[in-house]
């Protein structure tokens, strides 16, 4: 049995997939904390992005048994992620400077000493400032 991956952000907390199989209607909404799509006896947990797949990790009511789904992202055409305020910045950060998203270029935010709003520091794109 394969462990639930380790808990990181962003986490995904909504995904809307393409029809799966032929009985779904045109899109299916997976929500966190809410029924699982196909079997309605299900609460979905979690969901994590792992490589080419979606896993949709979902309990029975009372806790009494547990499911994996996996789901090609391909399939997928929302995924909505949640996430803690100072991910947020970092991820903000790194969309705005136009990092790669990815875990192994952390970005510095430093907060505002006024105490207004982080700030995020400029990219040294290596040409000088204006």
């Amino acid at each position: 049995m394969t462990p639930e991956p380790e808990l990181s952000y962003p986490r995904i907390m909504l995904m809307i997939t393409e029809k799966l199989v032929p009985t779904d209607a045109a899109e299916v909404t997976w929500c966190v904390g809410k029924a699982h799509p196909s079997v309605p006896d299900m609460k979905i947990m979690a969901m994590f992005v792992n490589d080419d797949f979606v896993e949709v990790y979902s309990v029975i009511d009372g806790n009494r048994g547990g499911m994996r789904d996996l789901i090609p992202t391909r399939r997928a055409r929302i995924l909505r992620e949640g996430m803690p305020l100072d991910v947020f910045m970092e991820e903000l950060a790194r969309a705005e400077l136009g990092y790669p998203d990815d875990d192994d270029d952390d970005l510095d935010v430093y907060d505002d000493p006024a105490g207004s709003s982080p700030t995020i520091p400029a990219k040294d794109d290596g040409h000088p400032a204006p």
